[in-house]
């Protein structure tokens, strides 16, 4: 399993999320992804 896959597989089990959409949607939910820039960033 690569790294990438490995953190977000992470993520997605500590925010409870089914899918890569979820995860980021609740990224930007709670902060950790600014809405005013794309590609999107760390807050």
């Amino acid at each position: 399993m690569d790294a990438v896959n490995y953190h977000l597989q992470r993520i997605s089990r500590r925010w409870r999320v089914p899918n890569r959409t979820e995860l980021v949607a609740r990224g930007y939910v709670l902060g950790v992804l600014k809405p005013s820039t794309w590609p999107s960033e760390p807050a």
